[in-house]
């Protein structure tokens, strides 16, 4: 194709502002796909007691984020080497981007379900989240379906213009649902870590682990909407919004993968009292006055006895003491760390 008719100032900047931006997207897309595929690797090579639908989800993550790629790289093909030069590209409608654009919203969907299934089990089967999530990602999935379909069928890019109140819906029920659950989980985490002051750390770790998986994918909807309204003329919008399926994809096997990392931190703090406490009984000498402080408690080594009966919480005073001596059998109670 000849490119002499075409002014370098109108194809340079159709290249900085539409085409260029769009490559870059799908490149960065391809990467985020990679690291979706590895996850998906390490969650199937590890045994997992999952039920079996938890454990499709990881396989049909991949399989519709594998077809959304494949999509936009034949776009991408078709825009810059299919037509190359041609400047009449830039009002055309490549029907492959909107039907990548479906299978984004089918990650975007089993997403949103794999969180409201997650709250519900973790709400100890409250109905109240599942009631507001399941209409609304339902409705989401619905708006995406009918703006590639309207879109597919007219392939005019004036009567896009006229549905683009069908993006500006999907995208913010997409924002009102990913903030919804991040508020959600928030909450129910600071509910246990009241009740249950040991897991504070296995909380802490869950918490922040939520706000980020969830404001990562929140961040690049919000970027994606004000993009459409601010420079509908390029490709800005679509950056953030190729990037939003592999990173629901993401988010999605990165909560699968990390929940031995939250176990660990239990275990830690579990395990932090009777370390302590073995130290003190390993040695349990018969006589000597060396005292110990530990969290500011000062514990005499001789009211360890090599003959008391052990327990992992009690730490009783030597029989060598004389009856008299007022810290004889006298049991000391760890409550906690010591």
């Amino acid at each position: 194709m000849s490119t002499h008719a075409i002014p370098f100032v109108i194809f340079d900047s159709l290249l900085a502002e539409t085409y260029g931006i769009l490559l870059a997207s799908v490149f960065l897309s391809c990467v985020l796909f990679g690291v979706v595929a590895l996850q998906v690797f390490l969650y199937y090579t590890h045994k997992t007691k999952d039920p079996i639908a938890m454990r499709i989800l990881p396989g049909f993550l991949i399989t519709m984020e594998f077809i959304h790629q494949f999509l936009l790289c034949v776009a991408v093909y078709k825009i810059l080497i299919n037509n190359f030069g041609n400047e009449g590209v830039a009002i055309l409608i490549v029907p492959e981007l909107f039907i990548a654009s479906f299978f984004q919203g089918l990650c975007a969907t089993s997403a949103h379900l794999f969180y409201t299934y997650r709250i519900w089990k973790f709400s100890k089967g409250n109905w109240f989240v599942p009631c507001i999530t399941i209409p609304l990602t339902c409705t989401q999935l619905g708006f995406t379906l009918a703006n590639n379909a309207l879109t597919l069928i007219h392939r005019d890019i004036a009567y896009l213009q006229t549905i683009t109140w069908t993006v500006y819906a999907t995208h913010s029920v997409n924002i009102f649902l990913d903030l919804f659950f991040v508020i959600a989980m928030v909450l129910l985490l600071s509910k246990e870590k009241h009740v249950f002051s040991q897991t504070q750390s296995m909380i802490r770790r869950l918490t922040m682990m939520v706000i980020n998986t969830g404001l990562i994918t929140t961040i690049s909807t919000i970027l994606t909407i004000i993009f459409v309204g601010v420079q509908p003329a390029t490709f800005t919008y679509a950056f953030f919004n190729i990037l939003v399926s592999p990173l629901y994809g993401n988010s999605v096997m990165a909560n699968l993968n990390s929940r031995e990392y939250v176990r660990a931190a239990r275990r830690d703090q579990n395990g932090s009292a009777s370390v302590e406490l073995n130290a003190w009984t390993a040695s349990r000498p018969a006589f000597g006055s060396q005292t110990k402080v530990s969290e500011g408690v000062t514990i005499s080594e001789t009211i360890i006895s090599e003959h008391a009966p052990y327990s992992p919480n009690t730490l009783f005073l030597s029989p060598h003491l004389g009856k008299d001596d007022p810290n004889y059998s006298i049991p000391y109670k760890a409550d906690g760390d010591v």
